[in-house]
């Protein structure tokens, strides 16, 4: 898994329109690079649509939010479409970049295991280096916080997961580490 303070893996995927996207284009700007494990399920709807809705507090904040998933281009120009996401959805249908962050793990549903992306988001500073990273599991670095969802996973009901990672990621940008802790995030938590 990449830490704090590790140099970003650079990589370059086509995003929702076929648009070639390469980290390393972006130095001199604040990224926020998520990896969700699948386009258009609920859970990654939930936090697709959190991000879409910060959008202003993303800008004010001067970063550029990338998305990443193992679906082929056309599913997220689909995705892109139906919910009016207007920032860059990765096709990483070979998954090597969520190798290369380790995000791509074993996963278990209905006691069928399989591979896929652990929904994991990176800030990376505008000098290419990670600055934070949490997980949908909890929190995985000091440096950003956000509250324990370790029974979120990809249901619905968990309407939280993708707006406290948005809360979460966005704190790691403003440098507020405890914007994110429970009761102080400005979104309530689903039980």
């Amino acid at each position: 898994m990449i830490e704090q303070g590790d140099v970003a893996p650079d990589f370059t995927l086509s995003d929702q329109d076929g648009n070639e996207v390469s980290l390393s284009k972006l130095r001199g700007k604040a990224v926020v690079l998520y990896f969700y494990p699948k386009a258009d399920t609920p859970g990654c709807t939930t936090q697709a649509c959190g991000v879409r809705d910060h959008r202003s507090d993303y800008k004010r904040a001067g970063a550029v939010v990338l998305g990443v998933s193992p679906d082929p281009v056309a599913k997220l120009k689909r995705f892109a479409e139906k919910y009016n996401l207007d920032f860059p959805l990765l096709a990483d249908e070979d998954h090597a970049v969520a190798e290369a962050y380790g995000v791509w793990v074993e996963k278990s549903m209905y006691g069928r295991k399989y591979m896929g992306n652990e929904r994991t988001t990176f800030v990376i500073d505008p000098d290419g280096t990670v600055a934070g990273e949490a997980s949908v599991l909890g929190i995985a670095s000091p440096y950003l916080r956000q509250r324990d969802r370790r029974d979120c996973g990809d249901q619905a009901s968990r309407v939280g997961c993708g707006e406290d990672l948005a809360d979460a990621s966005l704190a790691a940008l403003v440098g507020d580490q405890g914007a994110c802790v429970e009761g102080q995030a400005g979104h309530s938590a689903a039980t």
